[in-house]
Protein backbone atom coordinates (compact mmCIF):
# COMPACT_ATOMS: atom_id res chain seq x y z
CA UNK A 1 0.00 0.00 0.00
CA UNK A 2 2.87 2.31 0.80
CA UNK A 3 4.40 1.65 -2.62
CA UNK A 4 1.13 2.66 -4.25
CA UNK A 5 1.04 6.02 -2.51
CA UNK A 6 4.71 6.54 -3.29
CA UNK A 7 4.14 5.94 -7.00
CA UNK A 8 1.08 8.14 -6.92
CA UNK A 9 3.07 10.93 -5.29
CA UNK A 10 5.74 10.85 -7.94
CA UNK A 11 3.18 10.65 -10.73
CA UNK A 12 1.36 13.72 -9.42
CA UNK A 13 4.65 15.58 -9.00
CA UNK A 14 5.74 14.82 -12.55
CA UNK A 15 2.33 15.87 -13.83
CA UNK A 16 2.61 19.22 -12.04
CA UNK A 17 6.08 19.83 -13.40
CA UNK A 18 5.00 18.90 -16.93
CA UNK A 19 2.02 21.22 -16.65
CA UNK A 20 4.21 24.06 -15.42
CA UNK A 21 6.65 23.60 -18.29
CA UNK A 22 3.85 23.44 -20.85
CA UNK A 23 2.26 26.58 -19.41
CA UNK A 24 5.62 28.44 -19.57
CA UNK A 25 6.21 27.31 -23.18
CA UNK A 26 2.75 28.45 -24.23
CA UNK A 27 3.41 31.87 -22.75
CA UNK A 28 6.48 32.52 -25.16
CA UNK A 29 5.87 35.08 -27.98
CA UNK A 30 5.58 33.70 -31.55
CA UNK A 31 8.73 33.63 -33.70
CA UNK A 32 9.12 36.46 -36.32
CA UNK A 33 9.17 35.03 -39.82
CA UNK A 34 10.04 36.94 -43.00
CA UNK A 35 7.82 36.08 -45.93
CA UNK A 36 8.59 37.06 -49.54
CA UNK A 37 7.37 36.22 -53.01
CA UNK A 38 9.53 33.86 -54.99
CA UNK A 39 11.00 35.61 -58.06
CA UNK A 40 14.03 35.42 -60.40
CA UNK A 41 17.11 37.29 -59.18
CA UNK A 42 20.90 37.56 -59.41
CA UNK A 43 23.26 35.11 -57.84
CA UNK A 44 26.70 36.41 -56.91
CA UNK A 45 29.48 33.88 -57.42
CA UNK A 46 32.71 34.24 -55.53
CA UNK A 47 35.91 33.50 -57.45
CA UNK A 48 39.05 33.64 -55.36
CA UNK A 49 42.44 34.64 -56.75
CA UNK A 50 45.42 32.34 -56.36
CA UNK A 51 47.46 35.07 -54.67
CA UNK A 52 46.89 38.65 -53.57
CA UNK A 53 46.12 41.19 -56.32
CA UNK A 54 48.12 44.30 -57.10
CA UNK A 55 46.69 47.79 -57.70
CA UNK A 56 48.39 49.31 -60.78
CA UNK A 57 47.70 52.48 -62.77
CA UNK A 58 45.98 52.06 -66.12
CA UNK A 59 48.32 54.61 -67.74
CA UNK A 60 51.96 54.67 -66.77
CA UNK A 61 55.22 55.56 -68.46
CA UNK A 62 58.73 54.40 -67.73
CA UNK A 63 60.60 57.19 -69.48
CA UNK A 64 63.90 56.02 -70.95
CA UNK A 65 66.88 57.79 -72.51
CA UNK A 66 66.68 58.25 -76.27
CA UNK A 67 70.41 58.85 -76.62
CA UNK A 68 73.67 58.64 -74.68
CA UNK A 69 74.98 61.52 -72.63
CA UNK A 70 75.40 63.10 -69.21
CA UNK A 71 72.50 64.47 -67.18
CA UNK A 72 72.76 68.25 -67.16
CA UNK A 73 69.74 69.11 -65.03
CA UNK A 74 66.70 67.42 -63.47
CA UNK A 75 63.63 69.65 -63.71
CA UNK A 76 61.10 67.70 -61.58
CA UNK A 77 60.81 66.14 -58.14
CA UNK A 78 59.14 62.94 -57.03
CA UNK A 79 55.46 63.52 -56.30
CA UNK A 80 55.24 66.50 -58.66
CA UNK A 81 52.14 66.83 -60.86
CA UNK A 82 53.05 67.25 -64.53
CA UNK A 83 51.42 67.52 -67.94
CA UNK A 84 52.23 65.64 -71.14
CA UNK A 85 55.18 67.33 -72.83
CA UNK A 86 56.60 68.82 -69.63
CA UNK A 87 60.39 68.69 -69.40
CA UNK A 88 61.56 66.05 -66.92
CA UNK A 89 65.30 66.40 -67.35
CA UNK A 90 67.88 67.35 -69.94
CA UNK A 91 71.19 65.89 -71.01
CA UNK A 92 74.23 67.93 -71.91
CA UNK A 93 73.64 69.24 -75.45
CA UNK A 94 76.56 71.60 -76.15
CA UNK A 95 77.92 69.37 -78.93
CA UNK A 96 74.44 68.84 -80.33
CA UNK A 97 73.90 72.61 -80.36
CA UNK A 98 77.06 73.00 -82.44
CA UNK A 99 75.99 70.29 -84.87
CA UNK A 100 72.59 71.93 -85.29
CA UNK A 101 74.18 75.35 -85.84
CA UNK A 102 76.45 73.88 -88.52
CA UNK A 103 73.53 72.19 -90.23
CA UNK A 104 71.56 75.44 -90.20
CA UNK A 105 74.54 77.35 -91.66
CA UNK A 106 74.92 74.76 -94.43
CA UNK A 107 71.22 75.04 -95.12
CA UNK A 108 71.50 78.81 -95.42
CA UNK A 109 74.37 78.40 -97.91
CA UNK A 110 72.28 75.93 -99.88
CA UNK A 111 69.36 78.33 -99.98
CA UNK A 112 71.65 81.11 -101.21
CA UNK A 113 73.01 78.87 -103.96
CA UNK A 114 69.50 77.95 -104.98
CA UNK A 115 68.46 81.61 -105.14
CA UNK A 116 71.53 82.44 -107.23
CA UNK A 117 70.87 79.51 -109.56
CA UNK A 118 67.25 80.54 -109.98
CA UNK A 119 68.24 84.14 -110.70
CA UNK A 120 70.93 83.06 -113.18
CA UNK A 121 68.54 80.70 -114.97
CA UNK A 122 65.84 83.38 -115.11
CA UNK A 123 68.28 85.96 -116.52
CA UNK A 124 69.71 83.50 -119.06
CA UNK A 125 66.22 82.56 -120.20
CA UNK A 126 65.15 86.19 -120.59
CA UNK A 127 68.33 87.11 -122.52
CA UNK A 128 67.97 84.05 -124.74
CA UNK A 129 64.35 84.91 -125.52
CA UNK A 130 65.33 88.48 -126.46
CA UNK A 131 68.19 87.30 -128.64
CA UNK A 132 66.02 84.75 -130.40
CA UNK A 133 63.34 87.33 -131.15
CA UNK A 134 65.96 89.81 -132.40
CA UNK A 135 67.75 87.17 -134.49
CA UNK A 136 64.48 85.90 -135.91
CA UNK A 137 63.44 89.40 -136.96
CA UNK A 138 66.87 90.15 -138.45
CA UNK A 139 66.86 86.84 -140.35
CA UNK A 140 63.46 87.51 -141.83
CA UNK A 141 64.60 90.96 -142.95
CA UNK A 142 67.84 89.55 -144.37
CA UNK A 143 65.90 86.91 -146.32
CA UNK A 144 63.62 89.59 -147.79
CA UNK A 145 66.60 91.81 -148.69
CA UNK A 146 68.49 88.91 -150.22
CA UNK A 147 65.51 87.89 -152.32
CA UNK A 148 65.11 91.40 -153.69
CA UNK A 149 68.86 91.85 -154.37
CA UNK A 150 69.07 88.44 -156.05
CA UNK A 151 66.19 89.31 -158.33
CA UNK A 152 67.88 92.55 -159.30
CA UNK A 153 71.22 90.82 -159.72
CA UNK A 154 69.68 88.19 -161.98
CA UNK A 155 68.38 91.01 -164.12
CA UNK A 156 71.85 92.58 -164.11
CA UNK A 157 70.48 95.68 -162.48
CA UNK A 158 73.00 95.70 -159.57
CA UNK A 159 76.62 94.76 -159.30
CA UNK A 160 78.15 91.58 -157.97
CA UNK A 161 79.43 93.38 -154.90
CA UNK A 162 75.87 94.44 -153.94
CA UNK A 163 74.75 90.84 -154.30
CA UNK A 164 77.67 89.57 -152.18
CA UNK A 165 76.85 92.03 -149.42
CA UNK A 166 73.22 90.86 -149.36
CA UNK A 167 74.32 87.21 -149.29
CA UNK A 168 76.78 87.95 -146.46
CA UNK A 169 74.06 89.72 -144.47
CA UNK A 170 71.82 86.64 -144.88
CA UNK A 171 74.55 84.30 -143.63
CA UNK A 172 75.30 86.62 -140.73
CA UNK A 173 71.60 86.69 -139.75
CA UNK A 174 71.45 82.90 -139.90
CA UNK A 175 74.54 82.61 -137.68
CA UNK A 176 73.01 85.08 -135.25
CA UNK A 177 69.83 82.98 -135.10
CA UNK A 178 71.87 79.84 -134.46
CA UNK A 179 73.82 81.63 -131.72
CA UNK A 180 70.55 82.78 -130.11
CA UNK A 181 69.24 79.22 -130.15
CA UNK A 182 72.49 78.04 -128.56
CA UNK A 183 71.98 80.68 -125.87
CA UNK A 184 68.54 79.26 -125.24
CA UNK A 185 70.00 75.78 -124.81
CA UNK A 186 72.49 77.24 -122.36
CA UNK A 187 69.58 78.74 -120.44
CA UNK A 188 68.00 75.27 -120.33
CA UNK A 189 71.23 73.93 -118.82
CA UNK A 190 71.06 76.62 -116.13
CA UNK A 191 67.48 75.58 -115.45
CA UNK A 192 68.77 72.06 -114.75
CA UNK A 193 71.35 73.57 -112.42
CA UNK A 194 68.43 75.02 -110.50
CA UNK A 195 67.02 71.51 -110.08
CA UNK A 196 70.39 70.33 -108.75
CA UNK A 197 70.59 73.28 -106.34
CA UNK A 198 67.02 72.62 -105.19
CA UNK A 199 67.82 68.95 -104.53
CA UNK A 200 70.88 70.06 -102.56
CA UNK A 201 68.73 72.41 -100.52
CA UNK A 202 66.33 69.54 -99.76
CA UNK A 203 69.23 67.39 -98.56
CA UNK A 204 70.55 70.19 -96.36
CA UNK A 205 67.07 70.74 -94.92
CA UNK A 206 66.86 67.03 -94.09
CA UNK A 207 70.30 67.18 -92.45
CA UNK A 208 69.19 70.18 -90.39
CA UNK A 209 65.98 68.39 -89.32
CA UNK A 210 67.98 65.29 -88.37
CA UNK A 211 70.36 67.39 -86.26
CA UNK A 212 67.39 69.07 -84.56
CA UNK A 213 65.78 65.68 -83.86
CA UNK A 214 69.00 64.34 -82.29
CA UNK A 215 69.28 67.48 -80.15
CA UNK A 216 65.66 67.15 -79.04
CA UNK A 217 66.45 63.71 -77.60
CA UNK A 218 68.59 65.49 -75.01
CA UNK A 219 65.37 67.00 -73.60
CA UNK A 220 63.43 64.20 -71.88
CA UNK A 221 59.70 64.97 -71.69
CA UNK A 222 56.73 63.23 -70.12
CA UNK A 223 54.51 61.37 -72.61
CA UNK A 224 51.42 61.53 -70.35
CA UNK A 225 49.68 63.66 -67.72
CA UNK A 226 50.36 62.34 -64.25
CA UNK A 227 52.58 62.33 -61.20
CA UNK A 228 56.33 61.73 -61.07
CA UNK A 229 56.63 58.62 -58.90
CA UNK A 230 60.38 58.15 -59.17
CA UNK A 231 63.39 59.94 -60.67
CA UNK A 232 66.16 57.43 -61.25
CA UNK A 233 69.12 59.69 -62.13
CA UNK A 234 70.83 62.82 -60.86
CA UNK A 235 72.72 65.66 -62.50
CA UNK A 236 76.17 64.60 -63.62
CA UNK A 237 75.33 60.92 -64.09
CA UNK A 238 76.03 59.27 -67.45
CA UNK A 239 73.14 57.55 -69.22
CA UNK A 240 73.01 55.13 -72.12
CA UNK A 241 70.37 54.48 -74.76
CA UNK A 242 67.27 52.87 -73.25
CA UNK A 243 68.28 53.50 -69.64
CA UNK A 244 65.24 54.24 -67.37
CA UNK A 245 65.23 57.84 -66.21
CA UNK A 246 61.85 58.47 -64.57
CA UNK A 247 58.57 56.73 -63.76
CA UNK A 248 55.30 58.64 -64.31
CA UNK A 249 51.79 57.37 -63.53
CA UNK A 250 48.31 58.74 -64.14
CA UNK A 251 46.51 58.72 -60.75
CA UNK A 252 43.07 59.25 -62.27
CA UNK A 253 42.53 55.57 -63.17
CA UNK A 254 43.73 52.31 -61.61
CA UNK A 255 43.09 48.61 -62.10
CA UNK A 256 43.67 45.47 -60.05
CA UNK A 257 45.80 42.66 -61.45
CA UNK A 258 45.38 39.24 -59.83
CA UNK A 259 46.05 35.66 -61.00
CA UNK A 260 43.16 33.14 -61.10
CA UNK A 261 43.07 29.40 -61.50
CA UNK A 262 42.33 28.30 -65.05
CA UNK A 263 39.46 26.24 -63.70
CA UNK A 264 37.59 29.54 -63.18
CA UNK A 265 37.96 30.71 -66.77
CA UNK A 266 34.42 29.65 -67.64
CA UNK A 267 33.05 32.04 -64.99
CA UNK A 268 35.14 35.03 -66.14
CA UNK A 269 34.55 37.22 -69.20
CA UNK A 270 36.13 40.40 -70.56
CA UNK A 271 34.22 43.49 -69.39
CA UNK A 272 32.41 41.58 -66.64
CA UNK A 273 31.49 43.62 -63.55
CA UNK A 274 33.06 42.50 -60.31
CA UNK A 275 32.65 43.34 -56.63
CA UNK A 276 36.01 43.41 -54.84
Amino acid sequence: MKKFFRYLFWAVLLGVLAGALAWKYLQRPPLAVTVDTVRRGEVIETVAAITSGVVVPTRQARVAAGTVGVVRQVHVEEGQQIRAGDLLLELDHAELDAQLALAEANLEVGRTRLAQAEEGARTARDVADIEIRRATTALKQAEVDYGRVKELYDKSVISRSDYDRALLALKTARDAKAAAEAGRREADVKAKEVDVARAGEVQLQAARDAAAAVREKAFVRSPIDGVVVKVMVRAGEAVVLGMPLAYVVDPSDFRIEAPFDEANLAALKTGQEAII
